[in-house]
């Protein structure tokens, strides 16, 4: 016999191949790890960015809200200017007379 043990060498094989394949899951395990790593900081900053334009919507809610109540404001105001002026109409020139009749009728806001 030249001292070479079939059995022995099958064993050896079988284990290099499991060393390869612990190796290789333990590579791949890694890689998960650093991968989901990067997307929760990535998932961070776009809830960072979320929230400032939460933020933003929420102001812009605000001035859209204060530009309605000054509209609904200067409408009420050209109403009332135009009332004023057609019941002093009469009493003035005729252009002016002229000017209100010719003018186009302001826009009635429904108040919300």
């Amino acid at each position: 016999m030249d001292g070479s043990n079939p059995m022995g060498s099958q064993m050896r094989h079988a284990k290099e191949r499991l060393e390869k394949t612990v190796n290789a899951l333990t590579d791949k395990a890694k890689d998960c790890f650093d991968l989901a790593n990067t997307q929760h900081r990535a998932a961070g900053a776009q809830h960072v960015l979320a929230d400032r334009q939460h933020e933003n919507a929420g102001r812009l809610d605000v001035s859209a809200d204060r530009l309605e109540i000054l509209g609904e404001a200067l409408t009420a105001d050209a109403i009332e200017l135009k009332g004023d002026l057609e019941i002093v109409a009469p009493r003035t020139s005729e252009r002016l007379q002229l000017l209100l009749r010719a003018a186009p009728a302001l826009p009635v806001v429904d108040p919300k």
